[in-house]
């Protein structure tokens, strides 16, 4: 029947907690964190805001650029195997999927891309705090997870489509399934894709609470001399408010 494209991939396809655990992970890690002094120069406290920005979208377009790079094409597929998946689950749903996941790696880069450009380039009053950088930062994590997480039920779909593939029997005709994919294909809709210009409406307040928890947690550890960071249980508490 051919090469089975769908047994060679070893990319994890993310989920929500993934999306979760990159974000804490930005407020986590050792070479996070930063004491700032009260003659620290306004564009050292913008870069290091931009850095977290750029490190936490690169944490995200990693996991999905994994996926877009190992699931096939569907005009890779050979035709046995492209009977078989559209049988199933639809060559044309398979395809959105894909298109879908590329969608949000693209957002999510666009929004790092524009906040960055905001704390570096904007000659204005609007960051030459710490605390107004510190904002710009939480808009920013809010607008990139709720990119990522809008793309779950994608990301859920192309995983199923993974695992039906995957365990196919080498001598599997195109035609013994032929009454079953009409059953996913009614399990919903995928969400309507959203632009930068309207994510804003799409983020949720428990989204921004969390963020906002992180950082306050983030800003506690700072006057201490542990430098840990947010620590598992308090990061695991308030995953609980957005998954």
């Amino acid at each position: 029947m051919g090469e089975n494209k769908f047994k060679k991939i070893t990319a994890v396809v993310p989920n929500e907690t993934d999306f979760v655990r990159a974000i804490g992970l930005e407020f986590r890690r050792p070479e996070c964190f930063r004491r700032f002094r009260d003659d620290d120069h306004i564009f050292d406290i913008q870069n290091h805001y931009a850095l977290k920005i750029s490190s936490a979208e690169a944490r995200f377009s990693e996991m999905l650029n994994e996926v877009l790079v190992q699931f096939p094409r569907p005009h890779t597929l050979n035709r046995s195997h492209t009977l078989l998946l559209h049988e199933r689950y639809n060559l044309a749903r398979y395809a959105l999927a894909l298109s879908d996941v590329s969608d949000a790696e693209d957002m999510v880069k666009s929004v790092s891309d524009d906040f960055v450009r905001q704390l570096l380039f904007t000659r204005t009053d609007d960051f030459d705090s710490r605390d107004k950088c510190k904002s710009l930062r939480v808009s920013a994590l809010a607008r990139m997870f709720t990119f990522a997480k809008r793309c779950v039920p994608v990301l859920a779909f192309l995983q199923r489509v993974r695992e039906y593939m995957a365990n196919l029997d080498d001598d599997a005709g195109p035609t013994t399934l032929m009454n079953q994919y009409r059953d996913d294909l009614a399990a919903g809709a995928f969400p309507k894709p959203v632009t930068e210009d309207e994510i804003a409406d799409f983020v949720e307040p428990e989204t921004l609470l969390w963020l906002e928890e992180l950082d306050r947690q983030y800003d506690l550890s700072l006057e201490g001399d542990v430098g840990q960071g947010v620590d598992c249980e308090n990061l695991g508490r308030m995953e609980a408010l957005v998954i």
